[in-house]
Order: C-alpha cells, then structure tokens, then sequence
C-alpha cells in the first residue's frame, strides 16, 4: 500500500480508534510485541531497525523494518526516515499487505498522542508544546486540537528556518497563534501559562 493509499484508508479517526484498541489490547495482556532488533549507525551510516506485534494470539502480526539515515540524507534532500510494514494472515502467516510504513507510522504516532492526551492531559488543557518542525509535530498538533480545545501552541526546533517554517504551517493548518519557542524548556513553560 503506498503513501497515498494509506492516508485514505487509515485516517486519524481510524488511527485514534485503533490506538485506543492497541492501548487497551496491551494493557489486559492480550497483545505481544518483540523486542527491537537494532543495527546502529552514525550519521553517515543508516540505523536500522526492526521489531514485531500482534494484537492478539489470533491476531494479524505485523512487522516494521525502518531505515534511519540521519543527517546525510537530509543533505541530500532525501527523507530521514524510511520504513516499511509487513502484515501477515492471522490463519496462515502469508503476506497480505505491504505497507509505506512512513505515512502510516506519521499517523499512528499522532493518534497515540491524542489518545494520551484525552486520558492524561488536564482536560482544562489548552496550549500545546512541540519539540521539533518535521512532519509529526503537524500531525500531533492536528490529532491533540482534535481533543483539546487549543488556544495557541509553543514550538521549538533546533535549527531556525525549520522552526520558522513549522510555526507558519501549522499556524495556517490549525488557525491557531502558534509561537517560536526560544528553547525547549521555553516551550514547555509558554504551554503551562
């Protein structure tokens, strides 16, 4: 399933609802996750990674493999990060989907914060801090708006034209005041205030 696809069939609704499941899933004993296997780099070197879950013991299991390639591949103007999902037949263990596992990791991520934020956040909550301009700081900020209430967000991002672009998009995206944090425990404060 490519990028596009994901992103029409695995909506943030759809990813809320399945986070919460997962949630509840692991918090009863019913799901089993592997340890992740890790071969680390260094920058210049990928990190790879992968690691395996099942929701249930009749459940599909699902593996992600992710390629980490820092910051050369960012010079490069190639994505940092790349993965994807194997999901094979709960009955037979065939593969049946391979899935872009960027998107749908984007998505997933940010339904788990707003499912973390609907049962642990104050629910007077209204400001938001982010760490960080890339992608999922717009999902997370689009998934938690979606249960809380938002008046204005802080945002912090160690490089300035990251976060000057990031704070101008997701101000647009959620018609929200979002501000340049001067640090990251500046941002933390602001959101507190």
């Amino acid at each position: 399933m490519l990028d596009a696809e994901v992103a029409e069939r695995f909506d943030l609704e759809t990813a809320f609802d399945s986070q919460v499941e997962a949630f509840s899933a692991l918090a009863a004993g019913d799901c089993e996750q592997s340890p992740k296997f890790f071969l680390d780099g260094d920058g210049t070197v990928p990190t790879v990674f992968t690691y395996g879950a099942r929701a249930s013991a009749r459940g599909a299991a699902c593996v992600r493999v992710a390629c980490v390639g820092g910051v050369e591949n960012h010079r490069r103007g190639l994505p940092e990060l790349d993965a994807v999902l194997v999901i094979g037949d709960p009955g037979t263990g065939l593969v049946r989907a391979i899935v872009d596992g960027v998107r749908f990791t984007q998505i997933r991520t940010a339904a788990a914060a707003a499912v973390a934020a609907e049962h642990l956040a104050r629910r007077d909550a209204r400001r938001l801090a982010l760490l960080g301009s890339g992608p999922q700081a717009d999902a997370c900020a689009a998934a938690i708006a979606r249960v809380r209430a938002l008046d204005g967000v802080s945002l912090w991002s160690p490089t300035p034209d990251h976060r000057a672009a990031a704070v101008a998009r997701i101000g647009a995206s959620l018609r929200l005041p979002v501000r340049e944090a001067a640090s990251a425990a500046d941002a933390r404060f602001a959101a507190r205030t």
